[in-house]
């Protein structure tokens, strides 16, 4: 067995169904993530980049550069595979890959019309699961699996609810877990985050996709990925953790994928273990306690 990944067994159904839906940001900032089932706390790495000196002109063209056209539901519905289209920006291909990835249960991660590297990955497990070329790049083959018996849109409108933005929500979340570990809950910051974990969204892409709406205002309409219901019906029999790769997938009697989700998996100060594991126990909405003596 490979070192590298961690294999579970497990008899009942995918338990962890909706644990990792949420994904988890390539590189921003310290933050909590609150699932509508499980709180639970994840570190992101905080990047920065520096630029020194640039002209005022230079600045206002990268600015110009780096600004995002708004998306349209029907650019991104009427989307079609091109090779010679550049996914390295926000592209209305890509948007519509990723939530047809996400309805498939493989979890590109969130859902921000990227080519990243969770995108990348998931459709390299998409393909494999289809007997592709698993090379985690979009062709022909891919595009016409992946959107094989899809006759809805991919992006629909969606009416902010009460309950979305009756919170609470929290004003600030500390950086350290220890700090965090005193919170009477983990709450969202906003309606907009609790929009867009609802919907496996960036929220920056719920604003794209909404020019000028308010997010915090019961009965505004806008327009959201349409993730819809998983069908997760077959029996899971095993959950394979790869330390390597950074993944989860849920595997079904014979071997086959029934989902897959990126995955934050241990560190080198405090390493998740390897081997085989049986799931002996579960338990529904833990109650999560912090350990000094581990600061975890």
């Amino acid at each position: 067995m490979n070192d590298g990944a961690v294999f579970v067994s497990l008899r009942n159904f995918f338990a962890w169904n909706g644990l990792s839906r949420s994904p988890i940001h390539d590189c921003e900032q310290i933050a909590l993530f609150a699932n509508r089932r499980t709180v639970l706390p994840v570190l992101v790495l905080l990047c920065g980049a520096l630029v020194s000196g640039p002209s005022v002109a230079k600045s206002k063209r990268h600015a110009h550069e780096r600004a995002q056209p708004p998306l349209s539901a029907d650019a991104v519905n009427q989307a079609e595979f091109s090779p010679s289209l550049k996914l390295d920006r926000v592209n209305p291909l890509m948007l519509k890959v990723e939530i047809l990835l996400d309805r498939a249960a493989v979890s590109p991660g969130q859902i921000d019309g990227k080519n990243g590297e969770n995108a990348r990955k998931a459709i390299a497990a998409f393909q494999q699961s289809r007997g592709l070329d698993a090379s985690g790049k979009l062709d022909p083959d891919t595009w016409n699996a992946l959107k094989q018996g899809f006759d809805q849109k991919a992006i629909v409108e969606y009416e902010i609810s009460e309950q979305d933005v009756k919170g609470p929500f929290a004003k600030t979340i500390p950086s350290g877990l220890e700090k965090m570990a005193r919170l009477g809950r983990l709450s969202y910051t906003s309606a907009l985050e609790l929009l867009g974990e609802k919907f496996h969204a960036d929220p920056k892409l719920l604003k794209l996709l909404n020019p000028g709406k308010r997010f915090d205002q019961a009965g505004t309409s806008i327009l959201v990925p349409n993730v819809g219901e998983h069908d997760l019906s077959g029996r899971v029999a095993k959950i394979e953790v790869d330390k390597s790769g950074r993944d989860l997938r849920a595997l079904g009697e014979n071997g086959e994928l029934i989902a897959f989700y990126p995955a934050s998996i241990g560190s080198g100060e405090k390493p998740a273990p390897s081997g085989q594991f049986k799931v002996r126990r579960i338990a529904h909405n833990p109650t999560y306690h912090y350990y000094p003596k581990f600061k975890f």
